[in-house]
Order: structure tokens, then C-alpha cells, then sequence
């Protein structure tokens, strides 16, 4: 390589339809790299040739727009380990499909840079903190991304996701595995009785879920091969009506808030780790609008 020349390495935590060749079955993908986690790597540098060392820098790539949001560059020291840790920052709603560095050559066409580098122990860990922008979002696979859909029609309309189904329906996204966590989501209810927002789900069969249930009620309910009614009171919703609905599950307790107002608190420990999402228990019309997930 000589002076200006880039080349990208980077490890690929989420897919789009644009990423494969054909469609002969739908995949469903969640990213494995989100706002607020750190990446950590080591890197070797052997260089052969050149009057400069290289030089890299982190970067991130966000999904639609394909904008990298690059880190700053850091000179690489000929035979030494280098140590590179970065936050990845606020995408401001947009998902992130790439994760790695940006390899650069300071060295002048003769000598052109020569040699190789060696990457080690690269992580991304850490408590996520991101936000889901419907309006930057689309549709891949038949699917919102990044959510997974167990029955219902999902579409996205006006900036925000939207359901009409006529049976009980489910969208999950986020990590399987998260444990302590805030969800908030804006919520319009529009047709029907039931309108949740789930955590700690473990797929369609295992879960919580919470919010808008029946005239003038909230509810909190479990699904353990079936739903359960744990916990419920009063509290007088309307239809075609945005409502910030935030569950938060901590250790053993499930909390909701709307509006910024605690209404419903209650004590199950029998699932500790699942995923997020929306969901209801009977035929509905919803809109979804902004979502914000927060690690605790």
C-alpha cells in the first residue's frame, strides 16, 4: 500500500437482504453489536517495507445509510501488540452492520508499505444503550428489521411499525441472553383491547408482557406455555393516543411506567434473561413509534 491507500477489515454482526444472492428461505437477524458496547482487539504490526508505520482506525458502518462513523487513527509500532479499545457511540437509531478497523498507509510510492498484521482477542461486550428509529428502518426478508414476527401483519408506515392481525401476535429483537433492562417504547393503540410490550422473552412460549389490557387497564402478564394474568390496575388509555410505555425487568421485579408515571410494580423470578419486543393477546391495530433499550 502507499500513502492514502485504505483498506477495510471488519467482523459482520448483522445481515440485510442485499447481503445474499437469493431467497429461498427467509432468515430472520438481530445485530450482535449495538450503541454503548465496547470493542476491544489487539494488533500486530510486521512491517517489511516503507518510511512510515501504518496506521488504523475503529470504525463502525451503520446498516442503511452505509456511513462509517470512524474513531480517530492510531499509528501502529513495527513488531508490538497494540492495545485498541473504543465505545461504539450513538447511531441515533439506525443499526450497525459492520465492526473493525480502517487500515491506512502513510508511506510515500517508493517505498510502498509491505508487510502484514495480526489481530487477536477481539470482543464486543458490554451493556447496550440504543434506540430503534423506524424511520430508519426497512423492510428485509418479509420482516421489520431488526425484529422477528410470529404472526400478524407488520409493516412500517409513516416512520413507525405498524400491526393488524387478527389473532395474538408477537415482534421480539434484541439479545437472547439480556438479563437487567429498560425498555420504552411510544405506543398508539387503534383497534382492539391488548397492547404490550414484552421482555424477557424466550421465544413465543416463554416471556413477560405488559401494558394496555381491556377498557381502563393495565396488566402484566407471564407466558409459561401459556399466558397468566400476574398483576393488574386501573388506568383510563384512549385510542389514536401516543403513550410512552417503559418496562423495566431488574433481578425479580417487572415495573411499568407511562408517561414517566409508575403504575404497575410486581415481584416473578421465573424468567431471569430473554428478549424484548411488542405484542398482544387478541386482534389489534398498533403503531410503534421510536423504541429505546437500556442495559442495566
Amino acid at each position: 500500500m502507499t500513502r492514502g491507500e485504505q483498506s477495510k477489515i471488519y467482523y459482520k454482526p448483522f445481515y440485510t437482504r442485499d447481503d445474499f444472492s437469493d431467497e429461498r428461505y427467509s432468515p430472520v437477524f438481530t445485530p450482535k453489536a449495538y450503541s454503548g458496547q465496547k470493542v476491544s482487539m489487539s494488533i500486530y504490526l510486521d512491517q517489511w517495507g516503507g518510511n512510515e508505520t501504518m496506521g488504523i482506525a475503529p470504525y463502525v458502518r451503520l446498516a442503511k445509510s452505509r456511513k462509517d462513523l470512524i474513531q480517530g487513527y492510531i499509528k501502529l509500532v513495527d513488531q508490538q501488540w497494540i492495545q485498541i479499545e473504543f465505545t461504539i457511540p450513538d447511531t441515533e437509531g439506525e443499526l450497525i452492520d459492520e465492526v473493525g478497523i480502517v487500515l491506512e498507509s502513510y508511506s510515500t510510492r517508493k517505498p510502498k508499505s509491505l508487510g502484514r498484521i495480526f489481530i487477536d482477542e477481539f470482543r464486543i461486550s458490554g451493556k447496550a444503550d440504543y434506540s430503534i428509529d423506524f424511520r430508519k428502518r426497512r423492510m428485509s426478508f418479509g420482516r421489520v428489521t431488526p425484529f422477528s414476527h410470529n404472526h400478524g401483519a407488520w409493516s412500517l408506515e409513516d416512520g413507525r411499525m405498524y400491526l393488524m392481525t387478527a389473532e395474538p401476535s408477537e415482534a421480539y429483537a434484541g439479545s437472547y441472553f439480556a438479563r437487567d433492562y429498560t425498555v420504552s417504547v411510544t405506543l398508539s393503540p387503534q383497534i382492539g383491547d391488548s397492547h404490550l410490550v414484552a421482555v424477557r422473552a424466550q421465544g413465543a412460549m416463554r416471556g413477560y408482557h405488559a401494558g394496555f389490557d381491556g377498557e381502563n387497564r393495565i396488566a402484566l402478564y407471564i407466558n409459561d406455555f401459556g399466558f397468566k394474568k400476574l398483576a393488574e390496575c386501573a388506568y383510563p388509555w384512549r385510542f389514536d393516543q401516543d403513550y410512552d410505555l417503559t418496562v423495566t425487568a431488574q433481578g425479580n421485579t417487572i415495573t411499568v411506567d407511562i408517561n414517566g408515571e409508575r403504575v404497575l410494580q410486581h415481584q416473578d423470578d421465573t424468567f431471569q434473561y430473554g428478549m424484548f419486543g411488542v405484542s398482544t393477546l387478541s386482534a389489534a391495530r398498533t403503531y410503534y413509534g421510536p423504541i429505546r433499550f437500556t442495559e442495566l
